[in-house]
């Protein structure tokens, strides 16, 4: 997927239960496990196993943006072992001023960019996030595979 790549929906529907998806690049191919509001009881189960996350958080209101925040610090408190996690701003045109707005709010709430986490922003009418999310899980695997074959190299 190229870098400017914008894709557009034509309609949308949050998921209600789970999906599951296989999303295929040139390096790597994934099994996606979608898992919808809906089951956030249900999240923490899903995250054990995961070797990454997308977490999705909306910017419709102020009120589903902490709400998001809050479910995310409440499942994530549990985890012995971080993952690499892409933080989905979504709709983020809607709420805030700027990039900016958007990261003093996290900060507050103890997220912060860091090595394993990362931050995207997605537009309410240029719905860019899906190729932001491939594109930050190329980097990240890429990176991965660099450094396991750098821990190989030296063990020779």
């Amino acid at each position: 997927m190229k870098r400017n790549s914008k894709i557009l929906p034509i309609s949308y529907e949050p998921t209600v239960g789970s999906e599951l998806q296989r999303i295929k690049t040139d390096h790597w191919e994934i099994c996606l496990q979608e898992v919808g509001y809906a089951l956030r009881e249900n999240w923490r189960l899903y995250f054990k196993k995961a070797s990454y996350l997308i977490f999705l958080i909306s910017g419709e209101s102020e009120r589903v943006f902490r709400d998001g925040i809050s479910e995310y610090k409440n499942f994530a408190s549990e985890v012995t072992t971080p993952v690499p996690t892409l933080f989905l701003i979504n709709k983020s045109d809607i709420l805030f001023q700027s990039r900016e707005h958007v990261l003093s709010l996290l900060d507050s709430n103890g997220i912060e960019e860091t090595e394993l986490v990362s931050i995207a922003f997605s537009s309410t009418y240029i719905f860019n996030g899906l190729s932001d999310a491939i594109q930050w899980m190329d980097l990240i695997i890429s990176l991965k595979e660099h450094t396991k074959l750098q821990q190989s190299q030296r063990e020779m």
